[in-house]
């Protein structure tokens, strides 16, 4: 198993990094009942046995453990590039997650995985079937351990199961207990998902009235606009009247139906920036720590883009084909 995780790492990994892996696996995976193949499993879909520094989201390590939502859920407050605490405390998440299974609707370690890969909150509202990040992952998960068994002679991985929870606890460098830490903790994933789910079912009922409504209230601004222009015959104001209400016609029939994204992602801010200093309470905030989480929060908001129907260059068009053509009108 140490010559697997040297070679996974691509040489990156020492032996006594490894060594270190393979002994801690061991230990976490019998208290708190986890197959070994599946957190190795875990590790090699996340760093490839490597410890890594903090990417944009913040997080770190060989499990790629968050200390703003993952590892404060589970007061982990210590140092994350500890690699044998990195495991405890990414496996502690696991455990917790569990425990919570009902809540989030996780069934199997299929399920766990990729609620640990896109958050418990984002697993619960469905939207991982939409990130080819995470559906790519559950594959990724199964394929390294399974591939590790056979390496390391262990038990082949079975992500249909879930296997009960052993109620232990992870002793050491910082790590408090559930019973305390887990009352004085937030869930922001599942905040943001819950409020987002209700705010996404007021507006599915009202989006189609609206956008009528906003038809309705365009062709009588329309209409108006002719009339004025009839009286007074100025074909100047006509285009630049015309032009504003196609514009903001255009924008709002856009923002209407996408209002869900739009609001999704400004909580998204909020609660990123809640969950990064409900995870810090009693600690110290440091500028570099202001930096990480500006830097993880922009690259939040470019995922949510990225992953979502936005489309801003379509508004940018619309008005350059208008004003393009007002340039025509009055040549």
């Amino acid at each position: 198993m140490i010559n697997y995780i040297i070679k996974s790492s691509g040489g990156k990994t020492s032996r006594s990094d490894a060594q270190k892996i393979v002994n801690t696996v061991n230990r976490v995976s019998s208290q708190y009942n986890f197959p070994p193949a599946y957190i190795y499993g875990i590790i090699e879909a996340e760093s490839n046995f490597r410890n890594l520094p903090a990417n944009r989201a913040d997080a770190r390590g060989v499990m790629q453990v968050t200390p703003g939502t993952s590892a404060a859920q589970v007061g982990c407050t210590g140092n994350l590039y500890n690699i044998e605490y990195n495991i405890e405390c990414g496996v502690k998440y696991f455990d917790w997650m569990r425990k919570n299974a009902s809540h989030y609707g996780i069934k199997n370690l299929s399920d766990l995985a990729a609620a640990y890969n896109c958050g418990p909150g984002c697993f619960k509202s469905g939207r991982w079937k939409n990130l080819s990040e995470t559906t790519n992952y559950i594959k990724k998960v199964p394929a390294y351990g399974n591939k590790i068994t056979s390496t390391a002679g262990l038990s082949p991985l079975d992500m249909t199961q879930f296997p009960a929870g052993t109620g232990g606890t992870v002793s050491g460098n910082n790590i408090k207990t559930a019973s305390v830490n887990s009352s004085l903790m937030v869930d922001w994933d599942a905040v943001q998902s819950e409020i987002a789910g209700m705010i996404n079912d007021g507006i599915s009922k009202l989006a189609p009235g609206l956008l009528v409504l906003l038809s309705v209230l365009t062709v009588l601004e329309i209409m108006w606009v002719l009339y004025g222009y009839i009286v007074k015959n100025v074909l100047e104001n006509l285009w630049m009247s015309l032009l504003r209400i196609i514009i903001r016609f255009s924008i709002l029939a856009y923002v209407i139906p996408n209002a869900i994204s739009l609001i999704d992602m400004g909580y998204g801010i909020f609660s990123g920036i809640g969950s990064y200093f409900m995870g810090n309470s009693g600690g110290t905030v440091t500028l570099n720590s202001i930096w990480a989480i500006a830097g993880r929060e922009t690259g939040k908001i470019l995922k949510i883009i990225n992953e979502s129907n936005f489309n801003f260059s379509i508004l940018l068009l619309i008005q350059g084909y208008f004003l393009k053509n007002l340039g025509k009108c009055y040549c």
